[in-house]
């Protein structure tokens, strides 16, 4: 897709697409702690680790979020090509997509780690061209992951 079919289709469904920073770092954290929060396999953070944590590293990174109020976002990191975090608050109305789309933009290659048991983010991945490329590890959170890559 390309950056202004990205940008019709935000504008189509009454998002605002915008780059994000340090200031946005605890309307990301709420979306992560609502997914923790309903994700019965992920352990529990403190919110103030996780909202720290993104205060850091958004304005080192490509970040993208939509809607206003914040309804989903993209991390990503630009040297590495590696998506960080991707996380919207309803999944399966489209912004997980446009998010990624914007993302794909200019680039050739793209990776993420994925925990394993997410199978919903298993689903949504591979029909956008992400291949499992990594046998499984163990995470940080002490949870299984898989690396997975888009290339063009």
């Amino acid at each position: 897709m390309s950056m202004s079919e990205v940008l019709e289709q935000t504008q189509a469904t009454g998002q605002d697409l915008r780059r994000l920073g340090a200031e946005d770092a605890a309307a990301c954290a709420d979306i992560v702690m609502r997914w923790i929060a309903r994700t019965p396999w992920m352990k529990a953070d403190h919110r103030a680790t996780v909202e720290r944590a993104l205060r850091e590293g958004l304005p080192r990174r490509e970040a993208w979020g939509l809607g206003t109020p914040l309804k989903g976002y993209i991390s990503l990191d630009v040297a590495e090509g590696h998506i960080g975090g991707l996380y919207v608050d309803q999944p399966g109305q489209g912004l997980g997509k446009l998010l990624l789309d914007r993302v794909k933009q200019g680039r050739e290659r793209l990776r993420l780690n994925s925990h394993l048991p997410n199978k919903a983010a298993h689903a949504f991945y591979q029909p956008e061209g992400f291949v499992q490329v990594r046998e499984p590890w163990s995470g940080s959170d002490g949870i299984d992951e898989i690396t997975m890559e888009w290339q063009r």
